[in-house]
């Protein structure tokens, strides 16, 4: 019981950084023309992968309480790209206010 739940975590936690990283890939194709985004390509809005990437973390947390480490660092590479994301929204709105 113990191996199977260790290996669902880690298949979870495969799965929550998989989804962040096509959201590194979503986030090059809006700054980007030579690439596409993946969930634009697919009609998917950008907040239902990175909240299914926060509960995929989530359980394999509860699943398997020693992955603490990784769901940790996977759950900051959540935020850390959220706010990557505002910030460099945040000074494009404000670079065209100011310079026109």
């Amino acid at each position: 019981m113990n191996s199977s739940s260790s290996v669902s975590s880690r298949v979870l936690i495969l799965l929550g950084y998989g989804i962040l990283a096509l959201y590194l890939v979503e986030f090059i194709g809006e700054i980007s023309p030579l690439i596409e985004g993946v969930y634009v390509s697919l009609g998917i809005q950008w907040r239902y992968p990175i909240f299914f990437a926060l509960i995929a973390f989530i359980f394999a947390y509860l699943i398997d309480k020693r992955a603490k480490k990784p769901v940790v660092l996977g759950i900051a590479g959540i935020f850390g790209l959220l706010l990557f994301f505002i910030i460099v929204y945040l000074y494009v709105l404000f670079s065209m206010m100011v310079g026109g």
